[in-house]
Parts: structure tokens; sequence; C-alpha cells
């Protein structure tokens, strides 16, 4: 880069920098990150603005910096390449050389982080109770937890099936139990797999949970709630019945997944190429290999109250929360508490709720992807293959995309849709109710991609069925 070339790159920073700036993920991130131990790369401003990169160095230090980290890190035997392209082999191998044989090799090993394995927030800030203030109108409760790295763990991945199960949405789920107790509308459990959760030194796990303002005036027995049902899973040992639904569920959504665009995909692979063997470049990241219930039963052994960290992030607190600390970068203002020692004992001896259980068999999992044999003359457009005084059915065969899927629309008509304003107010109540009521029953179906919409028009209401032949009549 050229020293002049540097003011174009600062205000591009800055501009990504304020873009993120009132977001509150990435507010709460760079919190988290602040708790982390001082002398780990963890705990630094990793998006730069021009406060760090202009106001706090000279335009000569910043050029020497930039090209001082560029020779010790862009070395050859440390990159990796992925190009696609509709050529033939001999022609993208000539690019490749073309284009990147120049790049030096400096023979330098990349920095040990190995002294911050399993260390990294390991630290009294890390697990307390912390009150975040939000910019936008939201109540959530986060629950986190620092694990040893998974990313060798790619073949087993225990997090995502412990991550599937608490964020279970059906019968007997914890979201189920919540639901019954008006204290939360959602929830969303795991691992991210970005850089900042999912990397050598350590992994995070998280539970996160739309709370509802009852739940926000709960908060204890919401964590309660979340430990009875990880105390279950502990209790119950991993089931390899479970495994194995998940497993065929990541290798149909795999198999059959909508093509990327190739500067997405060649990104990816090009990442993958640092952290798996050659034969999985292209799975390692989405399937899911072996079931290894001592690994499962490892990442649970972790989850435990004592080594949580909490955050309420709302503005809806009945109490007034006074926000006496800020974060450095981003300015969120936020206080935080130790977590009183009785709740931890009540979580620690949580028990299952009566109306908690794993998810039964799942009857919607796709075995066969047979693709109906072609017809000629098929019609380019639907025709009526039966007609009633109460009803038409429309059908047309897909022969053009070849997949083992199918679409059905169902228009339920009704005079009375336009028959006022409250009509057409009563049937939104009615579609509203239908979709929360529906949620439970078919979520079984949406995990194993079959998916469903329901929408009001002028005329009525209209269902959206979709997905693979086998199991599709089952979901109606």
């Amino acid at each position: 880069m050229k020293e002049t070339a540097m003011t174009r790159e600062r205000e591009a920073i800055e501009s990504e920098f304020q873009i993120a700036l009132p977001k509150d993920s990435y507010r709460k991130e760079q919190l988290l990150c602040s708790l982390a131990k001082p002398d780990c790369p963890v705990n630094s401003f990793s998006w730069g603005n021009l406060i760090t990169l202009r106001d706090n160095v000279t335009d000569e230090k910043l050029y020497a910096d930039v090209h001082e980290f560029r020779k010790r890190h862009y070395s050859a035997h440390r990159m990796t390449v992925a190009i696609q392209a509709r050529l033939s082999m001999e022609e993208l191998q000539g690019f490749v050389l073309d284009c990147f044989s120049g790049v030096s090799n400096n023979n330098q090993p990349p920095d040990d982080f190995k002294k911050h394995e399993n260390d990294v927030f390991n630290t009294p800030q890390f697990s307390k109770l912390y009150y975040i203030k939000p910019q936008r109108d939201i109540c959530q409760l986060d629950l986190t937890w620092c694990l040893p790295s998974l990313l060798n763990k790619y073949k087993t991945k225990p997090h995502q099936y412990i991550s599937w199960l608490i964020g279970d949405e059906g019968k007997g789920s914890l979201l189920s139990h919540l639901k019954k107790k008006v204290w939360a509308l959602a929830t969303y459990t795991g691992n991210g797999e970005t850089g900042i959760e999912h990397n050598t030194m350590y992994s995070l796990f998280s539970v996160s949970l739309v709370l509802t303002a009852e739940g926000l005036a709960h908060i204890s027995d919401v964590i309660t709630a979340v430990f009875s049902y990880i105390n279950m899973l502990k209790a119950v040992g991993p089931q390899e019945r479970l495994f194995k639904e998940l497993q065929i569920i990541e290798d149909v959504s795999f198999r059959f997944a909508v093509e990327e665009s190739p500067v997405d995909y060649v990104e990816e692979i090009a990442e993958a190429m640092h952290f798996f063997p050659p034969e999985d470049y292209i799975t390692g990241s989405d399937l899911i290999f072996e079931y290894n219930p001592e690994d499962i039963i490892s990442v649970l052994n972790h989850l435990v109250p004592d080594k949580m960290n909490i955050a309420v992030t709302s503005n809806a607190h009945k109490e007034e929360i006074i926000y006496d600390k800020k974060e450095q970068w981003f300015g969120t203002l936020y206080t935080d508490k130790d977590i009183p020692l009785d709740w931890i004992e009540r979580w620690k001896n949580a028990q299952p709720e009566p109306d908690m259980s794993l998810p039964p068999p799942n009857p919607f999992l796709t075995t066969d992807f047979t693709i109906l044999p072609e017809e000629e003359n098929n019609p380019e457009y639907p025709e009526k293959v039966l007609e009633t005084p109460l009803m038409e059915v429309w059908y047309k065969k897909d022969q053009k995309f070849k997949l083992p899927t199918a679409h059905y629309y169902l228009y339920l008509i009704s005079p009375l849709a336009v028959e006022s304003a409250l009509s057409q107010c009563k049937i939104e109540i009615m579609m509203n109710v239908l979709i929360i009521q529906m949620a439970e029953s078919i979520y079984q179906a949406q995990v194993a991609e079959l998916l469903y919409s329901v929408n009001t028009t002028d005329r009525g209401l209209v269902f959206k069925i979709s997905g693979y032949n086998q199991k599709l009549s089952v979901s109606l």
C-alpha cells in the first residue's frame, strides 16, 4: 500500500465502524472481549477507527507498522488459495502461478497462542451479571460459557448436538416451558463459529433468550429453567438416536444446498484449508462425521453456573438501573454485579421440570430422494386436474430443476375477507393465532426442511408448504 492511499483506507475502516457502532450485537461482543485477560489478543479493539488509525498514531508509524505486519505474516507458506472458474485445470494452474508465484516465503512460524489456551476468560470480571443499555428496543438474556477450543472436534461437533437440543422449539423443549410461563419468545443457542467465538484458544457457547416483560422480572427463574434443561441432558446422557437425526438433517441440507456465489465459496474454501485436511476442505465445516458421546459429555460438563457470564440487555427494567461503566470503543453503557451465591446453588441443583423432555423421533426426515421420471409433452403451465363446487386443484410437474421437492399452495377464498375492515382484521388475528398454535407441532417438520408460511390476501388465506417429496404429505 502506498502511503498516500492510507487516508482512503482509513476512511473506509471508519465507515465500517460507524455502521457497526449502533448494532447491539457488536457492542456486546466488544464488551465481552474486554473481559478477557489483558495480555490476551482477544482483549483488543479489532475494528479500527480514526482514533486508533489517525489520532493515536502518526502516518509514518502507521505506514511502517502495516508493512512490518505484512512482512511478518503475509508469507507463501502460510497462505491458501482457492480459485473457481469454467476453465481447464491447466489454465487455472497457470493463472495461480502467474498471480501468486512471486509471493515471498519468510519461513517464520505463526504467532504462538498456546499460552492462552483455556485461560482467556479465566478472569473475575467474566463470571458476573451484566446489565447492558441497548441502542434498540430489545429485551434479551445471554448466557455465555468459555470452553476449550473445539476446532479439533470438527468430526464430532459436540457443541452442535447440544445447541440443537437446548434450542429445540417443539413440545417438551426449554422454549416450550418458558412460553407457558410467558417468560420468553425465542431462543438462540450455540456457537456462531466466527473468529471471536471459535478459534485455537477457546470456543464460546451461548444461550440467548428473547424475554418478555414478565421474563425480565424473573431473570433468576428463567436461568433456573435453562439449567433444569441442561441438567436433564447431563442426566440422560448423549443419545445416538438424536445424533443420527441431526446428522441426517445436516447431510440433506449440504446435499441440496443452494449454490453460493463463487466469491463467497472460494473464500470459504480458502479458510477451510487452514483448519481441515484436504479430504474435508469442502465438507469439514458442514457435516457431522462421527458420534462421540465423550465429546458431548465434556462440553456439557463445562456448562456450569459458576463459570458463566450473564448479560441482560433491556431498556424495560421495572427498577431503575444505574449504568456506571462505559466500554471504551463503542461507548456501551453497563453495570456489573456479582452473581448471588444462592442463585448459583439453586442453578446447580435445578431439577428437570415435569414438562421437559427430549425431542421424540422425527417422522419428517427424508430418506428417499427419487426423482420422478420425465414425461413427454409435459405442459408448460399448470393444468386443472380436479374441480368441484367448492374446490379446484391445479398441477404442474417440474422437469427443469429435477429436485426431489414439491410446493403446495392452498388458497382458502372467503367473501368475508373483503366484507369490511373488521373482517380483514379478524382474519389477520386468526392467522397470527394459527401460527402461534402450530409452532410446536410443526417444528420437527421445519428442522427437516419442510417449510410453510401463512399469509392473508384480499380474498382469504394462502398456505404455502414446500419441501422434499417423501414426507411432504405427512406435514399436511
